[in-house]
């Protein structure tokens, strides 16, 4: 089961908010594995060296949803028997891993969990559980010439690459084309809402993938991390920012099979779930970079996706290569990255405060395509080596 919500929310801040901002207060001394600081020398080393919770976010169950996976011995008419005495309705499969999204009736959901749990013929079965947005306030006044120690190093690694237009998936609220993001946006898929129009309505999603791929060099607003790449815009969170598994494993397994390079999940939640572990290893089977947000919840408590194997999962520091107070941390996060930035894309192609470690996250996946870009031979296992490694670390 899994509850998930969005790690971070685009807001505006009037001048009077912007004056009560301070410094952020530091709740731990653990710290992540790599900092904001270490992560961008390392877009630099990767292009050169290898060209040789909160009220409104608590957890809420989807009434009348389970995820089932029938083990391969079980024969189809096996299957019907066991759903028919459950009272569950297929509602359909999602593709390559062979889970099954199904509707039972309201207040019968525990009992149908536990025949099929209890049954031999079923490898797992989960709720799909769901959860809203996890706004954070900004606590610091960044702009757009923030991350004093970041911002050089990528001018550097640009030096190298701008990118190229490999696919990045963005699985979020839709994403919306943008001015900033001209021409970077590919059709999508919206699963939240089952249909092919991944509109964002929320404005999560837009603001990711402007941290990704805002075209560089044109004259328009910011610029991403990646000038070159393409925006796969996958809808698995509704416009109020709330998502399930089914919605996630389906965007997942979808982007993979679009040809996605490197997906990106600024959305986070403290359940686990089976469906979604077997998402993740079918998009890492056919070679996808898999990036997911920490979340932002100030403790050590793994959150899911981003602490399923093989998963790079990013918290989020602040300007000084601090952690900052709102972000999860703990030995199972893979790294840090900046965490808070004023200068991302709205909806209406205007600029706005972006905090969270749904910040970080695409800040890494834009990193990594930079360094796809320019070594398009990558593993996903080679591309978290790469950014695990110490900065200079790397050989011809």
């Amino acid at each position: 089961m899994l509850a998930a919500g969005l790690a971070g929310q685009p807001r505006s801040l009037d001048s009077a908010s912007r004056a009560a901002l301070r410094p952020p207060t530091i709740t731990s001394n653990v710290r992540p594995r790599l900092s904001n600081r270490l992560l961008v020398r390392l877009a630099v080393s990767a292009a050169a060296a290898l060209s040789v919770g909160s009220p409104a976010g608590a957890a809420r169950s989807e009434p009348t949803k389970l995820l089932v996976r029938f083990n391969t011995h079980a024969s189809d008419r096996a299957n019907a028997v066991l759903l028919r005495n459950a009272g569950a309705e297929d509602l359909g499969e999602i593709p390559h891993i062979g889970v099954h999204i199904l509707s039972v009736p309201a207040g019968e959901k525990l009992k149908a969990l536990g025949i099929f749990k209890q049954d031999a013929q079923v490898d797992f079965a989960e709720d799909d559980a769901a959860a809203t947005t996890a706004d954070v306030t900004p606590n610091d006044p960044v702009d757009a010439g923030d991350w004093p120690n970041a911002i050089p190093q990528v001018a550097r690694a640009w030096d190298n690459t701008t990118g190229s237009p490999l696919v990045v998936a963005v699985l979020d609220t839709g994403v919306n084309p943008v001015s900033d993001l001209g021409g970077a946006v590919l059709p999508g898929r919206d699963f939240a809402y089952n249909d092919s129009i991944p509109d964002d309505v929320n404005g999560h999603g837009t603001a990711v993938a402007g941290i990704i791929a805002a075209r560089g060099n044109n004259g328009i607003g910011v610029a991403g991390l990646c000038w070159s790449c393409q925006i796969l815009p996958v809808k698995v969170m509704n416009d109020s920012g709330m998502g399930s598994s089914s919605t996630i494993a389906s965007g997942i397994v979808w982007a993979a099979d679009q040809g996605a390079a490197i997906i990106n999940m600024s959305l986070a939640g403290y359940s686990d779930s089976a469906s979604e572990e077997a998402a993740v290893n079918y998009a890492r089977s056919k070679g996808v970079v898999v990036v997911a947000a920490a979340g932002n919840n100030s403790n050590q408590v793994k959150t899911y996706p981003a602490s399923i194997p093989g998963v790079i999962s990013v918290a989020a520091t602040d300007m000084n290569d601090q952690l900052y107070s709102f972000s999860t941390f703990g030995s199972w996060v893979t790294l840090a990255a900046p965490g808070c930035k004023r200068s991302v894309t709205r909806l209406d192609g205007a600029y706005d405060w972006f905090c969270g470690t749904s910040e970080a996250s695409p800040f890494v996946a834009g990193t990594v395509a930079l360094a796809l870009s320019f070594h398009p031979g990558l593993s996903p296992d080679g591309v978290r080596d790469v950014l695990v490694q110490p900065a200079g670390a790397h050989t011809c």
